[in-house]
């Protein structure tokens, strides 16, 4: 900064400031899953819905897409859609241990898969 022409300034040296901020970036994520059943019997299929919605105000990486159905299930299906630029998955490809969803602020993802829980499952997830 130079102060104006008819104007002294005895220091130069002292003229500028730094003002230096953390960026804390903040989201809020929103996860649903549902298959609309109470209950359901080993060996049938059911088809469950995974819903991804970044909140906002702050974009998420590294989501991991994989890790949403109990153990004790198989999957003969899986689609997935993205509204507003969520990336990281392509559509009718499974979800894996190494798949990782890119939620911008106000996207949203929507997974569905028919599912299979193995005859032997016994319990609630």
């Amino acid at each position: 900064m130079t102060p104006p022409a008819d104007v002294t300034d005895p220091n130069l040296n002292n003229n500028s400031a730094t003002d230096t901020d953390a960026v804390q970036r903040v989201a809020d994520l929103a996860i649903t899953k549902t298959d609309g059943w109470v209950s359901m019997c080993p060996g049938t299929s059911t088809a469950y819905t995974i819903v991804v919605s970044n909140l906002g105000p702050s974009d998420v990486s590294n989501v991991p897409g994989q890790g949403h159905f109990a153990a004790l299930v198989t999957s003969d299906s899986w689609t997935a859609t993205a509204t507003g630029g969520a990336n990281g998955f392509t559509p009718g490809q499974r979800e894996t241990s190494t798949t990782r969803w890119h939620c911008q602020w106000g996207t949203r993802i929507t997974t569905r898969s028919r599912r299979h829980p193995f005859p032997a499952a016994t319990g609630t997830r």
